[in-house]
């Protein structure tokens, strides 16, 4: 048998909320009769945040890939770094949404996926 990763507390505990979700959604439709995670408490610890410093992420810049497929993966996270934009909002980006800002710079004005959230991000020279 191989071996399985293991999750950190936070993982499990949002594996938990996820099947509390859904516990209670299993109540309110009547697929249920008592919600066995209605009184497990969700314990998440706090996590201080990692960012790359800049010599890091000049390191990544200059990596060289055999496999085109991992250049074009550096390329759009070394983007989604000067951007900000999380991975998948930047795969659904196309040109109209780089635009002329008042400034006479270029400009990405597009959505958030997840929230549908207005954005008007700056195109520094370096996600340029």
């Amino acid at each position: 048998m191989r071996d399985l990763p293991s999750l950190s507390n936070n993982g499990v505990m949002k594996h938990m909320e996820r099947f509390k979700k859904l516990m209670r959604l299993a109540e309110y439709v009547d697929w249920i009769e008592k919600n066995p995670a209605k009184r497990f408490k969700l314990r998440f610890q706090h996590v201080d945040m990692v960012y790359l410093s800049k010599a890091e992420l000049q390191k990544i810049k200059e990596k060289k890939f055999k496999r085109s497929t991992l250049s074009i993966n550096r390329d759009i996270f070394v983007f989604c770094c000067y951007t900000g934009l999380p991975y998948g909002d930047v795969l659904e980006l196309k040109k109209k949404h780089i635009q002329i800002g008042i400034d006479g710079k270029k400009w990405i004005y597009t959505r958030r996926m997840k929230t549908n959230t207005l954005l008007r991000i700056p195109l520094l020279e370096e996600a340029e």
